[in-house]
């Protein structure tokens, strides 16, 4: 998924969306690795973990509070969206710099 701080135009999300850049367990496992490991029940510590890691970063809440998309839009409402930024875009002209050179032949 792209957001607007990469130059994205419209960035739209229905309210089921899962946004993260990380998988709840996976993270768990790297930065609590040492609290897992001297834990007496390493796998259930790591599965609360890994569901609260989720609730807080994987949220559309906690994406939208860091401007991640414009809209959550309603999923009946997609195609008329869709049309309707299409047809925003459908002129668009971007004004890019000028490279002076190309890629290099390989």
């Amino acid at each position: 998924m792209g957001t607007t701080q990469m130059g994205v135009d419209l960035v739209l999300a229905w309210p089921t969306a899962q946004i993260g850049k990380l998988d709840p367990e996976e993270a768990v496992s790297a930065i609590y690795a040492g609290e897992i490991a001297k834990a007496e029940n390493p796998e259930k510590l790591r599965q609360k973990m890994a569901r609260e890691f989720a609730e807080k970063y994987n949220t559309l809440y906690h994406a939208g509070r860091r401007e991640l998309f414009e809209d959550i839009i309603d999923p009946r409402q997609t195609r008329s969206i869709l049309a309707k930024a299409l047809d925003w875009s459908a002129n668009k002209s971007e004004v890019r710099p000028w490279r002076k050179h190309g890629n290099i032949p390989l």
